[in-house]
Parts: C-alpha cells; structure tokens; sequence
C-alpha cells in the first residue's frame, strides 16, 4: 500500500463502496452508520488503513492528514467541492493541482 496517494471520504452514504478501495491507499472516512459499518469490518478483517473521523470539512481535516502521511503526493476528496478555501489550505504545503472532478476534487504536489 503506498502512501504516496491518500483517499479522503466525506460521503457519509460512502459505505460499501469503500470494500474496493480498501488495500489501494490510505483512507480516511467521515464517520457516519452507512461507512463504520463497513470499516469496522475492514479493521477487524485487517484489509486496508482506514482511519475514520468526526464529521468536519477538508479545510479542518488537511493538517491532521498532513501530519499523519507526511510526504504524501496526491489526494483525493469524494463528498466534498473544490473551494477556494480548500486550494488555500493545500497551498500552505507546497504548489499543488487541484482538480475538480465529478464526486469532489483532486489534489497533486
């Protein structure tokens, strides 16, 4: 598992379609019944490196996930927009591209 790309999650409906992304990058998921779940069997399953989190936006969660896989390379964020706010945050670590995409946005330094 690489820790180069990092997988966000704010969907709180995300719930079984974590299953096969599990083993692919860490995974941090916004903790809702629909995805704890599903994560919960995952840890107990030992598949994936899934952290789960209090509900918060990507503005808040960045520095923590910063800290925990410093070096990280790529993010991508499923549930949440690309906001200026959000380009501001990523910009604090070094020059990045943000992406837009269909179910929230992507993040490459």
């Amino acid at each position: 598992m690489c820790n180069d790309r990092i997988i966000l999650i704010f969907d709180p409906h995300f719930g079984e379609k974590l299953r096969p992304l599990a083993t692919s990058s860490p995974i941090w998921i916004i903790n809702s019944s629909d995805n704890d779940a599903v994560a919960h069997d995952l840890w107990k399953s030992k598949v994936g490196n899934i952290t789960t989190f209090k509900p918060a936006h990507f503005t808040d969660l960045i520095d923590t996930v910063d800290e925990h896989h410093y070096g990280w390379k790529e993010l991508e964020v499923i549930g949440e927009t690309l906001t200026e706010n959000a380009s501001a945050s990523v910009s604090r670590y070094t020059a990045a591209i943000s992406i837009a995409t269909e179910d929230g946005f992507f993040v490459k330094r």
